[in-house]
């Protein structure tokens, strides 16, 4: 996609395109988003992408631009693999996402998760976008910090990225027990059966906190709504 990518203020764009949350999305209103993104081109670069997912966050969902989950989604909708989103593989995946039909998303889910398109997912397919998720959090988290006045520079970004990397292997080992709750055979592997049970278990987003600033980075696409009961979450 030729041109210069450029940020565009997503919270403008939703009140352009006349919503509020993720209920007011219709198919015309996705189409409207993904022409004012693509700015005149019939594709979404993965930069682009990201920018489309802001938007989503914009209306109530959890992170998922610049996050593992975020870029699997990407994958999954360039059905054809040429590195770019056409508006009907946007329209149509984004309609999936959105639909509160949580089989769809359960589905989305599950071709995230199989990174070897085997119609499996492993345990280290598991554990690799989870502490990868959780990496992008605190990563996301320090440069809040950063950027808010409010903070003072306390902490600083270096020790929320220390408090990650030092806590990396504690969650690392939380993964992969979890996983094995469902790996009944220890197979290895999970099924879709089993990787749905998996991931309705329990809401599994990974949330990094930091005095008033909460960050909620997605890893499944079920009940991808952010908690109301955190503030300052992005």
């Amino acid at each position: 996609m030729g041109g210069k990518e450029s940020k565009q203020d997503t919270g403008a764009l939703a009140a352009d395109l006349g919503v509020s949350d993720a209920s007011d999305i219709n198919t015309e209103k996705l189409r409207s988003g993904f022409r004012s993104i693509a700015k005149g081109s019939e594709r979404l670069s993965r930069p682009h992408f990201n920018e489309a997912l802001r938007l989503l966050e914009e209306l109530g969902l959890r992170r998922l631009s610049n996050t593992p989950l975020g870029n699997r989604l990407f994958d999954i909708f360039d059905r054809n693999g040429n590195g770019q989103v056409d508006e009907d593989e946007f329209v149509n995946g984004c309609s999936s996402l959105m639909s509160p039909d949580q089989a769809n998303k359960l589905d989305l889910t599950f071709q995230a998760y199989d990174l070897q398109s085997r119609g499996v997912v492993s345990k280290s397919d598991v554990v690799k976008i989870m502490t990868d998720s959780w990496t992008a959090a605190f990563e996301r988290l320090a440069d809040r910090v950063k950027q808010d006045p409010r903070m003072q520079g306390e902490p600083r970004r270096s020790e929320v990225i220390g408090f990650a990397q030092r806590n990396a292997d504690k969650m690392r080992q939380t993964v992969e027990n979890s996983f094995d709750n469902f790996d009944r055979l220890r197979k290895g592997t999970l099924d879709k059966s089993e990787f749905s049970q998996w991931a309705m278990a329990e809401d599994r987003t990974i949330v990094a906190r930091a005095s008033h600033l909460t960050v909620q980075v997605a890893v499944v696409f079920v009940n991808i709504e952010k908690r109301t009961s955190v503030g300052g979450a992005g």
